[in-house]
């Protein structure tokens, strides 16, 4: 061999050698690139199920406070209703109350009167009673 394949011989023998280790940089590389993308694949997936259990959880709140706001309403009528018929019954005491009180002052007033009729009897009776003594006396 001349000296000048020699020197091409070397040169590309050097040539392989720079692509050898370029390959093996290239491939090491890759295989930590294959590593990453597989843990980022799981953290995608990690993160996939928590967005997915947290839609679960969102969607379970959301029905929860149209249970409560439909409870609060229906909660809100039975309020209302109990205020009226409340209402109602305070209105019907104080009417009856009323009545109680007419009630008792009309039998004061026949007790009053009463008495008063029995006391003039009494005293018609001792007016009498006392002219007939005096007729008898007599």
């Amino acid at each position: 061999m001349d000296s000048e394949t020699k020197i091409a011989f070397s040169t590309v023998e050097s040539r392989f050698d720079q692509v050898e280790t370029l390959l093996v940089g290239l491939t090491e590389g890759q295989v930590r690139t294959n590593a990453t993308m597989g843990t980022l694949t799981d953290r995608v997936d990690k993160l996939t199920e928590q967005v997915t259990r947290t839609a679960t959880i969102v969607n379970a709140l959301a029905e929860g406070q149209d249970v409560l706001r439909d409870g609060l309403l229906q909660l809100t009528e039975q309020v209302t209703r109990t205020a009226t018929i409340v209402n109602a019954l305070a209105e019907g005491q104080m009417k009856l109350g009323e009545r109680v009180d007419g009630f008792t002052a009309a039998v004061l007033r026949g007790f009053t009167e009463g008495a008063g009729r029995d006391l003039a009897n009494e005293r018609r009776v001792d007016a009498l009673e006392a002219r007939m003594t005096k007729l008898e006396q007599q």
